[in-house]
């Protein structure tokens, strides 16, 4: 939290909609004082916080979408990473 404003990286954030545990207005606001250049967000907007068990394959197909566009995340080919 105390350096959020210095990442660079890029980030995917999923946030659900119908979420009880986390906050998603108090993640945002954080998110709000970084470079967000980087960031994709998905809102699940009928899920819980179990977005892993709800709703997989959207999870992995948005994961996969994400990673392919931007190939300098991916290890070289023929090989299985760092």
């Amino acid at each position: 939290e105390d350096h959020v404003e210095d990442n660079s990286l890029p980030m995917q954030l999923f946030l659900a909609g119908n979420d009880r545990i986390i906050d998603n207005d108090a993640v945002l606001k954080l998110l709000d004082r970084a470079d967000r250049a980087g960031l994709e967000i998905h809102l699940y907007e009928d899920e819980t916080h179990s977005i892993q068990f709800d709703a997989p394959e959207r999870l992995v197909g948005d994961m996969d979408a994400w990673l392919r566009d931007r190939p300098r995340l991916r290890p070289p080919a023929g090989t299985s990473g760092p």
